[in-house]
């Protein structure tokens, strides 16, 4: 078995850096960065199949900009808009019949 988390602590204590979570199997679960112990900048899951799941973004601890949900077959499914952490933008779901392939 290798490494399932790699994180970053700094010289008090607190995450700072990438993190990065592995499902037994070695494929990716999920990624994101910490800075100064809040999430920033963008976070990425994985399904068991190493397709994309979630891709969101954050500042200062909050979710900040687009949130976009993939089905298992890499269709996108729904597409969110943050500003400081508050729904701003609903942009809605669709069925696989008419998701949109993973670019």
């Amino acid at each position: 078995m290798g490494i399932q988390s790699l994180d970053f602590v700094d010289g008090h204590g607190k995450l700072n850096g990438p993190v990065l979570l592995c499902y037994p199997t070695g494929y990716r679960e999920k990624t994101w960065v910490i800075v100064r112990d809040k999430l920033e900048g963008p976070g990425t899951s994985w399904y068991r199949n190493a397709g994309i799941h979630e891709r969101r973004f954050y500042s200062g601890g909050k979710l900040d900009g687009v949130y976009e949900v993939y089905d298992e077959s890499g269709h996108l499914m729904s597409v969110k808009r943050y500003a400081n952490g508050k729904l701003v933008r609903d942009e809605g779901s669709r069925t696989s019949a008419g998701a949109q392939p993973t670019p």
